[in-house]
């Protein structure tokens, strides 16, 4: 959408002066499109950013559109030194549905073109900070402290930690974004990804238990897990996914209710408390229940279960590590066999005992 017009106005030959008068467009606002990669259906509906502000930085350098970070960097002439434009503000979605627009507009250069990056939400930013030089491309996330999705309230996404790579290539705005059909305004798609491991915990009750055994999960808790993390996203390197190193006080999570959960079968419905973790190892899940019979008989035990062992086996679990941006379901099926005896009796053994008098 940047346009220079240069107006020639000539005067006739006899007269000895010509002039030159050059006009600019009004400068266009930024827009940006974000896009969420592999959202969920409980946090927000398909690839749809929820209507939130989100965090951007954008660099500037007097190089054409379409210059790659590789080409940005190795470009070191005096006259096209890197500015930082903007310097982590907030982004506000806009009156144009599906555009994202600074608090405070900001326009697209003239001359020159920009990279961007940027995350969500904006509460993290006392956390976050980012390093691009000629040798240096990383953002990083120091302290971050998940907490649990809110799934009662699926408006609220404010522990979903995203974040959206360095632009691939600079931009003038001279294009216009297509994937999400808007054609008014100059403005960048980008794809936030998902920084966290999102835990859901399902319990039901195996099919082939008796009705009238009762069956009470007390409690169902993921152990030593480190509660912080720092993480880094490396837009130099071919796999720019966030890494984590996790720390802190390892503490248990747990997902279960203070007054337990009675099982009913073929349940799909995953618990309301649904952690997000750093991602970090796996551990054990501990499961404490307990079986009553209808005269209020009962017992109660725990099983651990390693949740490390059970990932290396799937091999679709991550390994024995939770995973960035990967959503990890745990069907606890629980079930009971009813208790039978077989009596036998054996046969009587007489015994003679005589007796004198």
């Amino acid at each position: 959408m940047k346009k220079v017009f240069l107006a020639l106005a000539a005067v006739a030959a006899l007269a000895a002066c010509s002039k030159s008068e050059i006009a600019y467009e009004q400068p266009e606002e930024i827009s940006i499109t974000p896009f969420a990669l592999n959202r969920t259906k409980a946090m927000v509906s398909g690839t749809e950013f929820p209507a939130e502000n989100f965090m951007v930085w954008a660099y500037y350098k007097q190089l054409p559109a379409g210059t790659t970070i590789a080409a940005w960097q190795a470009n070191a002439d005096a006259d096209k030194a890197q500015q930082l434009y903007i310097n982590e503000k907030e982004f506000k979605p806009s009156a144009t549905k599906g555009l994202w627009g600074g608090v405070t507009p900001y326009y697209w250069p003239k001359i020159g073109s920009l990279l961007f990056a940027g995350y969500y939400p904006t509460t993290a930013a006392s956390l976050v900070d980012y390093k691009f030089t000629a040798t240096e491309n990383v953002m990083t996330i120091n302290g971050y402290k998940p907490g649990f999705v809110d799934i009662k309230n699926t408006g609220v996404h404010q522990e979903d930690l995203m974040y959206f790579n360095m632009t691939a290539t600079s931009s003038d705005g001279s294009t216009v974004g297509t994937q999400n059909s808007v054609t008014t305004g100059s403005q960048i798609d980008v794809v936030f990804r998902h920084a966290l491991s999102w835990i859901e915990v399902i319990l039901t009750k195996d099919v082939d238990t008796p009705d009238d055994a009762k069956i009470t999960v007390n409690y169902v808790k993921f152990t030593n897990i480190l509660p912080e993390g720092k993480g880094a996203i490396n837009n130099s390197a071919s796999d720019n996914e966030i890494k984590w190193t996790a720390y802190g006080t390892a503490a248990d999570v747990t997902v279960t209710e203070k007054d337990g959960h009675v099982l009913a079968k073929n349940n799909t419905t995953p618990l309301d408390k649904q952690p997000l973790f750093i991602p970090q190892g796996m551990n054990n899940l501990v499961i404490n229940y307990t079986i009553a019979s209808e005269d209020k008989s009962k017992f109660t035990e725990t099983k651990t279960i390693n949740l490390g062992k059970i990932g290396s086996v799937a091999g679709t679990l991550g390994a024995d590590t939770w995973q960035p941006g990967k959503k990890y379901t745990y069907t606890i099926t629980i079930g009971t066999t009813e208790i039978f005896i077989d009596p036998v009796v054996t046969d009587w053994v007489p015994v003679n005992v005589p007796v004198g008098i």
